[in-house]
């Protein structure tokens, strides 16, 4: 795979612009022989990064393609040709989180043999209200709706009536404490090396139906399986 690109970086109140073009890519064929097809690629991508207050921050970016087959000059079928990205991350007392994103994703083209309707842009839009900071443990309290639980040390004399709630959940746990890894957390954070790392428990991590990271296993300083 070979590459000649000629980039100017340019930056400005947080506004991040890169010019590309002539970017020549290696694309192996689906045939058998696996043969290699040029691509030829005008790019241009626009990104801007702006902390409007200190619980309010904005994040957006647009690029513009056109990558064309080298050989014939056809544009590439199915890549879009334009991309834009929005988000906004608004954090407001006491824990609350509230993401927005959306995405654009236009000018994508078939094959010039097939002929099928065009293909029509695409508009996501994603909505996220989260909390990150749940408090103290007491009787009775409900975490079935949490996704990942982090167990203080300070916890450990609540940690099996935490666990006992959480029995055959997808709920990811993960502590601070070196003890907890034995006890059935999931995820233990330790230093190791003046560096923080993690211990993995297997056991509940297949109990409860979750998955992890097979690089996320390679480099933890223990698993218990």
């Amino acid at each position: 795979m070979g590459f000649n690109n000629k980039i100017l970086l340019f930056s400005f109140c947080g506004l991040f612009i890169l010019f590309t073009q002539k970017i020549y890519a290696a694309q192996t064929s689906a045939d058998d022989d696996r043969l290699d097809t040029l691509l030829s690629m005008s790019l241009v991508e626009l990104e801007a990064d702006w902390r409007i207050t200190e619980t309010l921050h904005a994040h957006g970016s647009f690029s513009y393609q056109h990558p064309k087959n080298k050989n014939n000059s056809e544009t590439t079928p199915f890549a879009p040709e334009m991309v834009l990205y929005a988000n906004l991350h608004w954090q407001f007392p006491p824990a609350w989180f509230l993401d927005g994103q959306y995405y654009w994703i236009a000018g994508r083209e078939r094959a010039p043999a097939d002929i099928r309707d065009d293909i029509k842009d695409n508009d996501i839009v994603n909505l996220t209200l989260r909390r990150t900071n749940i408090g103290p443990y007491h009787e009775g309290m409900d975490l079935s709706d949490c996704c990942l639980l982090f167990i203080s040390s300070t916890e450990l004399k609540n940690l099996p009536r935490i666990l006992n709630g959480l029995e055959n959940k997808p709920i990811l746990t993960v502590a601070d404490s070196n003890a907890f890894i034995i006890e059935g957390v999931m995820i233990t954070l330790v230093t190791h090396k003046n560096k923080v790392r993690w211990a993995i428990n297997r056991k509940p991590v297949k109990k409860a139906g979750l998955r992890l990271n097979a690089k996320l296993l390679d480099i933890a300083v223990e698993v218990i399986n």
